[in-house]
């Protein structure tokens, strides 16, 4: 239980950074 619960919020954790990174490189690129 405890195992899936710290899967779910790496996972989670991995989308944010690409998120994150994808918005940097838009910005960057000055796509809007």
């Amino acid at each position: 239980m405890l195992k899936e619960i710290a899967i779910q919020t790496n996972t989670q954790t991995q989308i944010l950074e690409i998120t994150a990174q994808v918005q940097k490189v838009v910005s960057e690129s000055g796509i809007t």
